[in-house]
């Protein structure tokens, strides 16, 4: 489903399967829902509403990838879509008051419109790129473990690690020095 309310997840046969040893969703983040460390609401999962299809409710836990995965289809999730279209365009997204564009990242260098006045030739035109974030790029795989003085070790690849550890920092509720990266 896309765009959509939530009305009710029951990970209850879920939690029955084979190999299943919780399931985890937002109540069960004990610090903020945000994966994102510069301002983005992007929450971990989503609670109230999907914005897109795909969008993570929550994990479940087992102790294999084939136990996880058969396990997450029996989540039963029900959704009421009555009066949400979908959104296919950032110009459809950005006339829908419900979407906001107002956190604007910008890594600026150099004067831009002397480089392009300067350019031997031009092009013109629409460039439309569907995208989440450095997603498609990077492995989605971490280890954690607890240390001996309570600090949370965390292996990860990752491109952004000051912004990896900062989104753990918040998701757990803890301050920074708690949590020790290791990319």
């Amino acid at each position: 489903c896309a765009r959509a309310k939530i009305s009710s997840v029951d990970p209850s046969e879920a939690l029955k399967a084979q190999g299943v040893t919780d399931f985890v969703c937002a109540t069960d983040i004990p610090g903020e829902n945000v994966c994102s460390p510069v301002g983005e609401n992007y929450p971990f999962f989503a609670v109230e509403e999907v914005g897109y299809f795909g969008q993570p409710i929550g994990i479940i836990v087992a102790d294999s990838l084939r136990h996880a995965e058969a396990a997450a289809k029996l989540v039963k999730v029900t959704y009421d879509t009555e009066g949400k279209k979908p959104v296919l365009s950032t110009e459809v997204a950005k006339e829908d008051k419900e979407f906001h564009f107002d956190v604007v990242n910008k890594l600026e260098s150099g004067d831009i419109n002397e480089k392009l006045d300067a350019a031997p030739k031009k092009l013109s035109g629409k460039v439309y790129l569907g995208s989440q974030k450095h997603f498609y790029m990077e492995p989605q795989v971490c280890d954690v473990r607890v240390d001996e003085d309570g600090c949370y070790v965390v292996q990860s690849a990752g491109q952004y690690p000051h912004g990896s550890h900062v989104a753990i920092s918040k998701a757990l509720g803890l301050p920074q020095n708690k949590i020790r990266l290791i990319c």
